[in-house]
């Protein structure tokens, strides 16, 4: 398995980019595991809000033999509450990954038109 580090040369207010560690695996070039936080430029990016989470260690799995989904999702935090030093945990499962039956699939991409010639 591979892994890099990865982070945002330039960052924005209205998007939000990853800074963080990727790991790879090397057989089928996929990205398996991930573990950073959400950043833009006025700092991190908390999902949950009145909650401390920002660093998550997100796994992936691969589903119908093609795509690759995150299927566990984890953050350790502290809450700072009234003086108080609270250990909290979120932990995010998806599970059954199924197709949608009748979606719709992106269409083929397209010949240009070309003119009849003279």
């Amino acid at each position: 398995m591979l892994h890099f580090s990865g982070q945002a040369k330039v960052v924005e207010r209205i998007k939000a980019y990853f800074d963080g560690v990727v790991w790879v695996d090397a057989k089928y070039l996929e990205v398996v595991k991930t573990y950073g936080k959400w950043v833009t430029d006025q700092g991190d990016v908390h999902t949950i809000t009145d909650l401390p989470f920002s660093l998550f260690e997100t796994y992936r799995e691969n589903v119908d033999g093609k795509y690759w989904f995150p299927s566990y999702s984890r953050s350790d935090e502290t809450l700072n509450l009234k003086g108080l030093e609270i250990p909290v945990r979120v932990v995010i499962k998806w599970t059954d990954f199924k197709p949608v039956p009748n979606a719709p699939q992106a269409p083929a991409p397209s010949t240009p038109a070309t003119s009849p010639k003279p």
